[in-house]
């Protein structure tokens, strides 16, 4: 029996847009196109958090070189919104795909809705991390919606929750002595992340695709990282002087599009997405070309 010609003529296309997209995937890329930004008339501006929607939280801590107390602030599309929550120190430490902010304060933690600019107290310490379901992580904790639960790495000295996706999966940061290792917490299975060769390890954020971002390390500086599965990227904000490296992974979005910060002096934040390898393209191409002429003696073959 022949399947309808709009049928195979749909599966052929599903096939050509699987292909498309599946070779553009940040986990096939080795560079990045950068867009840095600073908060007006300051010194250090911290990126912290990314959404789907290219909105960044982070911190503001200097104007002028004269010390301010640090606010929080939302950048999106060029604009910058002040978060001030009690009007105290205000950490603006992440945001969701909703437009929910979380963030700390002297007053308390906190939730601020991008969308009606409210504030919502939150009982829970120094919250680092907010998912799409408004489940929270921060220091050493994991917010269900419900209850609160105690996260740390077996044998660690301490542990910081910093972040966690869509599927629970929590990561952070263990130390052990004077030494820092990055862990995926997946259902209470906890694995180690260690940059080879590096002094330290850092995990600061992970997406719903399960790539995490962060920072380690070693005798170059600070250095930025992105791992999905065993694809490691290591990456510098790009500058003039090699010993100027001090680059800061803090957030990713579901896009590989990562946000963190570069010091020199003070701070200025950053907007890192990723381009698709060469080779990828040039293999997207010709499976285009191979299913669209698939797709032809197909047709053909239905018609005769």
């Amino acid at each position: 029996m022949r399947a309808p010609q709009s049928r195979v003529l749909l599966g052929i296309l599903s096939l050509i847009a699987c292909l498309f997209f599946g070779g553009t995937v940040s986990s096939k890329a080795d560079r990045f196109t950068f867009t840095s930004f600073q908060y007006p008339g300051t010194n250090i501006t911290d990126a912290h958090g990314i959404n789907n929607q290219g909105q960044v939280v982070g911190i503001v801590g200097e104007t002028q070189g004269t010390s301010l107390e640090p606010i929080g602030f939302l950048y999106d599309k060029g604009n910058f919104t002040p978060l001030v929550y009690g009007n105290s120190n205000t950490y603006a430490n992440d945001i969701n795909n909703l437009g929910i902010v979380v963030g700390t304060s002297a007053a308390g933690s906190f939730l601020y809705d991008s969308n009606t600019g409210i504030y919502t107290p939150f009982s829970g310490g120094d919250a680092n991390g907010i998912n799409d379901l408004g489940q929270i992580v921060g220091q050493n904790y994991f917010f269900d919606g419900t209850t609160f639960h105690t996260i740390n790495f077996p044998g660690a000295d301490s542990t910081i929750v910093a972040g966690l996706n869509n599927a629970g999966e929590l990561v952070g940061t263990y130390r052990i002595g004077n030494t820092m290792y990055g862990f995926i917490d997946n259902g209470g299975n906890f694995t180690s992340i260690s940059v080879p060769g590096a002094f330290g390890t850092v995990v600061t954020g992970v997406n719903n695709g399960g790539e995490l971002v962060g920072y380690y390390f070693d005798s170059g500086g600070r250095h930025a990282f992105v791992e999905s599965g065993s694809n490691l990227i290591t990456f510098d904000l790009p500058q003039h002087a090699p010993e100027d490296n001090a680059t800061t992974g803090a957030g990713i979005n579901d896009y590989g599009q990562v946000t963190g910060y570069w010091q020199r002096g003070g701070t200025t934040s950053f907007v890192a997405t990723p381009t698709p390898e060469p080779g990828t393209l040039g293999l997207v191409g010709t499976g285009l070309l191979m299913l669209g002429g698939f797709a032809r003696a197909r047709l053909q073959s239905l018609r005769g």
